[in-house]
């Protein structure tokens, strides 16, 4: 009776297994994010660092007409930069395909 039941037990924690192969699937495995900038954590000697593309006050926005991108807002350096948009430019959401990143520059992943 102790094997059916080892084996069962080997099965269902088998099956329950986690694939962690970047930060937020390292939380979810249960590892906690380590206070550190860019938040870190750790499975199984593996470093994973969290993304921080989207943790900044600077938006992504799109011309309503000719269709071209823009960045916009404020930086973290001190002193802070600003930069307004004009009101042809909307908001676009921002991706890890494309995004702004601290230097007001546009960041394209992928072949427009």
């Amino acid at each position: 009776m102790k094997l059916p039941l080892l084996i069962l037990l080997t099965i269902l924690t088998t099956s329950c297994t986690i694939q962690v192969n970047d930060f937020e699937s390292c939380l979810k495995a249960g590892n906690p994010a380590l206070e550190s900038y860019p938040r870190q954590c750790i499975h199984k000697e593996t470093t994973f660092t969290e993304e921080i593309w989207k943790l900044d006050d600077i938006q992504l926005r799109q011309h309503q007409d000719e269709g071209y991108y823009g960045c916009f807002g404020c930086n973290t350096q001190n002193p802070a930069i600003c930069v307004d948009p004009t009101r042809e430019m909307i908001e676009a959401e921002e991706t890890k395909e494309i995004y702004c990143n601290e230097n007001f520059e546009v960041i394209r992943n992928y072949n427009p």
